[in-house]
């Protein structure tokens, strides 16, 4: 490569700001770096070489800068996957602490069913056909409101389905109203109101 001012001179180098080959004559040393000397007199300094930089400086910085992109990029996708996380983990600790998972679910009584068949104008037989989500049942109560009257049969027999009691009393003579009361789950309840 030769100087662009002086043809059969060998260049030392190109100038770092119009990029010139230029001899050692045309060439001048400004802040480490080689420009012409029509650069340095025309006043293109401006874009002086420790501004503007070599070609290998300028792609230095190109990276630098592509670099911190990439960080801030990474930074700002990790903290917002963080408030996502911080919130969906503040809503389900907020549900188990100040219990926001929506009212309770209403408690459900248990209704046994029972069937009442006239044996004759003396006799019912009552049995129990379903137990109607309770867990236990024991004995009965039947009260005849009519005659203010209640019987007790078998107060602490456990009862399950299919078991049947016949209830004899002079009192149920036909078409006879009769409230029958169990213990369900541990409290008195009515489990029938009929006629029989």
């Amino acid at each position: 490569m030769y100087c662009t001012n002086h043809p059969a001179a060998e260049a030392i180098g190109v100038c770092q700001i119009c990029g010139k080959p230029i001899c050692q004559k045309c060439g001048s040393i400004l802040d480490g770096a080689l420009v012409c000397r029509s650069c340095i007199g025309k006043g293109n300094l401006c874009r002086s070489p420790s501004a503007a930089g070599s070609p290998a400086t300028g792609q230095k910085r190109d990276d630098d800068i592509a670099k911190v992109l990439i960080f801030v990029c990474i930074a700002i996708f990790g903290l917002g996957f963080l408030l996502v996380c911080f919130i969906v983990l503040s809503a389900v600790v907020a549900a188990f602490v100040f219990g926001m998972t929506g009212p309770a679910a209403p408690h459900q009584t248990p209704v046994p069913a029972f069937t009442a068949n006239n044996i004759n104008d003396t006799a019912v037989t009552l049995t129990l056909q379903d137990m109607g989500g309770a867990k236990s049942i024991k004995g009965l109560i039947v009260e005849q409101p009519s005659v203010a009257q209640k019987i007790v049969v078998s107060p602490d027999t456990e009862l399950y389905i299919g078991d049947s009691f016949v209830i004899s009393d002079p009192g149920l003579a036909g078409n006879t109203h009769i409230i029958v009361e169990s213990m369900v789950d541990g409290n008195l309840q009515v489990v029938m109101d009929t006629y029989a």
